[in-house]
């Protein structure tokens, strides 16, 4: 049986003031998702996914932080293009410390079919942005491995297969996290 693992490489160019993520597959090349990091301009999303090597592909999905809580609104879709087929999804944060994220989902792809399921990030060490993705059942669906600088990046494996819908869930549920978490430590003067 073929493995069900595919790795994605997350990363954030130094040049200049990038104001964005690229993620590769694993086995390098050029972007397949592109992030747009917006902080200061009013009703844009915080971050908005493209999938392609560049800002100008096309939008994937987008998320929105709240002002006053650590939870964040996902939209899987584009809001712009096709505001009605977006499928909105709540990221709440479910300690006080950050450590653990929670999002419900339907998934066609999955086993069950269509119903919802409810996933976990649960940080995976103290120090640094490691996090692992847990089903409802406590199996391990993903795994990202963060790297040793503070804004630069990391890997992200997926371990099982239930459609590239739930594989751009993943990845902007994760991006959320990881950017949240750069923006406190930013504010905190910590990097």
């Amino acid at each position: 049986m073929a493995s069900k693992t595919r790795a994605f490489k997350v990363y954030k160019p130094s040049l200049g003031f990038r104001r964005r993520y690229e993620i590769s597959s694993g086995s390098g090349g050029a972007p397949i998702i592109s992030v747009d990091i917006s902080e200061f301009t009013p009703g844009k999303p915080d971050l908005t996914f493209h999938g392609g090597a560049d800002l100008k592909a096309p939008v994937l999905g987008v998320c929105h932080f709240s002002s006053f809580s650590g939870n964040m609104r996902v939209g899987l879709g584009d809001p712009v293009g096709d505001a009605s087929g977006v499928q909105w999804e709540e990221l709440a944060k479910d300690t006080l410390w950050g450590n653990k994220y929670s999002f419900s989902t339907a998934l066609a792809a999955a086993p069950g079919g269509g119903a919802r399921q409810t996933f976990r990030w649960t940080r995976t060490s103290l120090m640094t942005r490691d996090f692992a993705l847990t089903d409802g059942a406590g199996a391990t669906v993903a795994v990202f491995e963060s790297d040793a600088g503070l804004a630069s990046g990391g890997t992200l494996r997926l371990e099982v297969d239930y459609g590239m819908g739930f594989d751009h869930m993943v990845v902007m549920t994760l991006m959320a996290i990881f950017d949240k978490i750069r923006r406190r430590r930013a504010a905190s003067g910590g990097g």
